[in-house]
C-alpha cells in the first residue's frame, strides 16, 4: 500500500462529517447516473462511493431487484454511507472498505461510477484501466470530475493547485477521458462550470 493512499485515507477520515457540503458546488450527479443507461436489475458499482451522494440516483435506477456496490478506502466516508443507507433504508447496497486497485470483483457489473474521486486517485489511469475489466462487454464506465480552469480563469490554478493539494488531496490535470480511449469506444466528454467540470462516458 503507498504511503499516498493512507494520507489521502487518513485525510477524508477527518473530513468525512463536513464532506457533504461540497456538494453546493459539485452537483450534476444525477446526470452522470443517466449517463449509466442502466436499466431496473442491472448490478452498478459506485467507484470511490464516498458517504454515498450517488446511492439514491442509482438505487432509484437499478430498481428493488438491482444492486448497488458501493467502494471506497475511507472509513469515515463509508460510515457516513452506512447511515445514509440505513436512513433511506435500502435493501440492494453494499458497502465495501478497499482500495481499488487491490480489489477482486467476482463477477462483472453492468457500469461503473465514479464521481469526483480521478482527481484524487494517484494512480488515476491504472484504476480506470481497472475498473474497465469489471464491466460486462456493452457496459458502460462513467466520470465526473473537476479539472483545472482554462482561458482567462486560468489565472486562479495555482490557488486551485493549492486547495487540491492541502485539503482534498487532488490533481486537476487528471483528463480521464483521454485514459478511457485506450479500453472503451464511443468515449464522449461534456464540459460545464465555464469547463471546469466534466462529464464522460464510454461502453467496454
Amino acid at each position: 500500500m503507498s504511503a499516498d493512499i493512507e494520507k489521502i485515507r487518513r485525510s477524508y477520515d477527518i473530513q468525512a462529517k463536513l464532506y457533504d457540503l461540497r456538494e453546493i458546488y459539485l452537483g450534476r450527479r444525477a446526470r452522470a447516473v443517466r449517463k449509466l443507461e442502466i436499466k431496473p436489475g442491472a448490478v452498478v458499482m459506485d467507484l470511490a462511493c464516498g458517504t454515498g451522494l450517488n446511492l439514491p440516483h442509482l438505487v432509484k435506477a437499478v430498481g428493488e431487484k438491482g444492486l448497488v456496490i458501493g467502494v471506497d478506502y475511507s472509513e469515515g466516508m463509508l460510515a457516513v454511507a452506512h447511515r445514509r443507507v440505513e436512513k433511506g433504508g435500502w435493501k440492494n447496497v453494499r458497502l465495501i472498505h478497499e482500495d481499488a486497485l487491490q480489489m477482486n470483483v467476482p463477477y462483472p457489473v453492468d457500469a461503473v461510477l465514479c464521481a469526483y474521486a480521478v482527481c484524487v486517485f494517484p494512480e488515476w489511469e491504472a484504476v480506470l484501466h481497472r475498473a474497465v475489466t469489471w464491466i460486462r462487454p456493452g457496459g458502460r464506465l462513467v466520470v465526473l470530475d473537476v479539472r483545472y480552469p482554462e482561458g482567462l480563469l486560468s489565472v486562479v490554478n495555482p490557488f486551485v493547485a493549492l486547495f487540491g493539494k492541502y485539503l482534498s488531496h487532488a490533481d486537476y490535470s487528471h483528463e480521464a477521458w483521454k485514459a478511457m480511449k485506450e479500453d472503451l469506444k464511443g468515449v464522449e466528454v461534456e464540459f460545464f462550470a465555464c469547463r471546469t467540470k466534466y462529464l464522460c462516458w464510454g461502453v467496454k
